[in-house]
């Protein structure tokens, strides 16, 4: 007893752990395996890592069957031309993926997306309907001004779709900039866009 606590002499076993990167590699939803050698190198440690004996210099998923099914491009993308730099939450871009073809256990049926331009910081949020974007976003921006230095959300960057009509009454108000791709033409929305893709892909194939 120490302090008036009772202390057990036990120690964790890290030896039970057995971990190669085939299995990081499925239970991380078929993420790159390259990004997964940075996972073990800086998380885990050598007693509770094994690798593959057969497979030491394959970094890429070209022979897991499921990242194929799944279409899984498993390869990081290109570095954007836009060399403006942003403070930590000064521009937010988002998009709100169309309504799922079969809904989630709650009946959620669409997902909308935040992400920190400058951190990389992505937060995801599902919801029953497209009028509740004002309201998510809300609750988004209260959480996220509550932070030491008190940044705030300067850029809003969205796609232009009817969708964010409500939201973008109340960011006009807020004095809130908006950064809006012309019409039809979603690609030009850029890494929001990409982020949807991942993350159907990475569904698929936990599905598969």
């Amino acid at each position: 007893m120490k302090e008036g606590l009772y202390f057990l002499p036990a120690q964790p076993s890290i030896y039970s752990i057995n971990i190669t990167i085939d299995l990081l590699h499925q239970r991380f939803a078929h993420i790159n395996k390259q990004n997964l050698q940075n996972l073990v190198k800086n998380t885990i440690t050598n007693h509770q890592y094994k690798q593959n004996n057969n497979n030491n210099n394959n970094n890429d998923c070209s022979e897991c069957e499921v990242c194929a099914q799944a279409e899984l491009p498993n390869k990081r993308n290109k570095e954007s031309n836009n060399k403006i730099q942003y403070n930590y939450m000064e521009k937010i871009s988002s998009d709100l993926y169309r309504p799922f073809r079969i809904k989630t256990y709650n009946k959620k049926s669409y997902f909308i997306t935040f992400l920190n331009k400058k951190s990389r910081y992505l937060e995801i949020q599902l919801l029953t309907n497209k009028t509740e974007v004002l309201s998510v976003f809300l609750k988004y921006k209260a959480k996220a001004k509550n932070n030491i230095k008190g940044y705030k959300i300067r850029v809003f960057q969205y796609d232009n779709g009817t969708k964010y009509k409500h939201l973008l009454k109340y960011l006009t108000k807020e004095g809130i900039i908006t950064q809006l791709s012309p019409p039809y033409t979603h690609k030009c929305n850029g890494l929001p866009e990409r982020i949807n893709k991942t993350i159907m892909v990475k569904v698929r194939a936990v599905l598969i």
